[in-house]
């Protein structure tokens, strides 16, 4: 059975997790729509930074502005706000660089170890051309002006 929050006697404050306000956004949804939620959960957003500090608490994270952004509305992001976002930003496109650079490289290398299976299969089938050649190549050309 699911634990239902009273939305009215359960307003977060600046010592709130991230979750436990996108909880409250959830539940007020649930009571009162989409545009009264999303209005009253600004209002107590507002008001629980009234010391005006940098840091504004533990429920400034990237999934709770990322929540909120889906529900059509943004919130203040203090400094740290904005440099976690950069932070986040910053590792979601290394990681998709990575991430698609290590594919790349697992495509390469299927390519190169394809051509040399591929050159062991010509050497092995006509011996004779390719030791020439290689003789060749070695003595700088020498053995081919006999």
């Amino acid at each position: 059975m699911a634990v239902r929050i009273d939305p009215i006697k359960n307003i977060p404050n600046k010592n709130s997790l991230d979750t436990e306000w996108i909880m409250w956004h959830k539940a007020l949804k649930a009571l009162f729509g989409k545009k009264q939620a999303n209005l009253t959960f600004l209002k107590a957003w507002k008001r629980r930074n009234v010391d005006g500090l940098i840091f504004d608490g533990k429920a400034n994270t990237v999934e709770l502005r990322e929540y909120v952004e889906k529900e059509g509305f943004k919130v203040e992001s203090g400094y740290l706000g904005y440099a976690a976002d950069f932070v986040d930003d910053t590792t979601d496109w290394f990681g998709s660089w990575f991430g698609t650079a290590h594919k790349v490289s697992i495509a390469i290398g299927l390519i190169i170890f394809g051509l040399i299976i591929w050159a062991i299969i010509r050497i092995i089938r006509k011996p004779n051309e390719y030791t020439e050649a290689l003789t060749s190549i070695a003595t700088r050309g020498m053995s081919a002006a006999k």
